[in-house]
């Protein structure tokens, strides 16, 4: 049966842990590493006219800018809604309403020890709030059939691939869309 039997990490950063794990498998031993960090969530958001929220972004690991819905790390004083508020007004200026926890996925199963955290959000912009945008980060707002399209032609590429799917099959959500 195949089992971790030794455990090693080295923390790169607040941010990120190096584990090396020596893995028994049914082949002998071997040895791999992970990559340990905080949970996230990601916020599929939706405005009063139906518009849906994306940041765009420099993403380092892929070398390129790229659209994804509103997401980020979960703080160790945070909970998992109070990240899912929190992300969505950093990036976007928007305030959660309603909130429905969609459920978590394995962002990569191999490489990543994390957890992906999908919520569904209505969201209002609250003028009571100030919106400093971040500077790297641009937001547009785009409609339903907008956003599969970018999906459909490899606008969209990350994970949050998964969440609009949550989304779309979700017959209550759908419903609102």
């Amino acid at each position: 049966m195949e089992k971790v039997i030794h455990r090693k990490e080295t923390v790169l950063s607040p941010w990120l842990t190096l584990a090396e794990k020596t893995v028994q498998l049914n082949s002998g031993q071997a040895i791999y590493h992970c990559l340990k960090q905080n949970d996230y969530v990601d916020v599929f958001a939706l405005t009063e006219d139906k518009k849906i929220p994306l940041v765009r972004q420099f993403r380092v690991g892929v070398e390129k800018h790229t659209w994804e819905l509103p997401a980020g790390l979960v703080d160790k004083d945070q909970t998992l809604e109070m990240a899912c508020k929190a992300e969505l007004f950093e990036e976007t200026g928007l305030t959660a309403q309603k909130i429905h926890y969609l459920g978590k996925n394995v962002p990569d199963p191999g490489r990543l020890e994390n957890y992906i955290h999908s919520f569904f959000v209505t969201a209002i912009k609250d003028q009571s709030h100030k919106f400093i945008p971040e500077v790297d980060v641009q937001s547009k707002l785009v409609t339903i059939d907008e956003l599969v399209q970018m999906a459909i032609q490899g606008e969209i590429v990350t994970h949050h691939i998964a969440t609009i799917f949550l989304v779309l099959h979700n017959p209550e959500i759908a419903k609102l869309l």
